[in-house]
Order: structure tokens, then C-alpha cells, then sequence
């Protein structure tokens, strides 16, 4: 026998529980965007296209190109988290670091 709490834990005290919160309603929300996607690429064979260029007309182009748009823009902005990150405390470094001198400081 299974104990349900075990894969479902409970939110801490105090805290309120959503509906992401629970597995299969994830799972159920992963599996209506999926129909949602196919449904949407299959209307692709509902209408002519007129686009600028003849690979614009070829089925699923929007689709791959989106999805290909995507990926890249994600490995893109994991290269740039790379060049623009900092050190966990930075920000605290840089403060301990100034010490005002006794021009600098005011007081009245």
C-alpha cells in the first residue's frame, strides 16, 4: 500500500495550497497545451498561406520556427547569465569595502 502524503506533501503551516501544486493537475495541464499544439498545427492544412518567401508556405513553418526561436533565445540568455553574473555577495563586498572619511560624513 502507498501512502499519498509521500508523493503529495501538504503545504507548510499557515501556507495556502494551489492547484499547481498537486501533480496531476500539472500533468493534466502539460497534456491540454499538447492537444492545444497539435489542434493548432493541423489547422495549418485549414488555409491557404500567402507569405513572402515559399518556405513561409511549407506546413508547420510558424511552428518550427517558433519553437527553433525559443531554444535559441533560452541558450542565448544562459550565455549571457554567464558573462554578466556576479559573485553571490557582491553587492555586500562592495558596501564593506567604503568607509566614509570625516569629510564625508555629516553631522549636524
Amino acid at each position: 500500500m502507498s501512502d499519498d502524503n509521500a508523493s503529495h506533501p501538504s503545504p507548510p503551516e499557515g501556507e495556502r495550497a494551489y492547484w499547481l501544486d498537486q501533480p496531476e493537475n500539472v500533468n493534466l495541464l502539460i497534456k491540454i497545451l499538447i492537444v492545444v499544439a497539435v489542434g493548432v498545427t493541423l489547422a495549418d492544412f485549414g488555409y491557404h498561406k500567402h507569405g513572402h518567401f515559399g518556405f513561409q508556405e511549407w506546413f508547420a513553418f510558424d511552428a518550427v520556427f517558433g519553437f527553433i526561436a525559443y531554444v535559441g533565445l533560452v541558450n542565448t540568455a544562459k550565455l549571457f547569465r554567464k558573462l554578466v553574473m556576479r559573485d553571490e555577495d557582491y553587492y555586500e563586498a562592495a558596501a564593506g569595502a567604503y568607509e566614509p572619511t570625516d569629510e564625508e560624513s555629516v553631522d549636524d
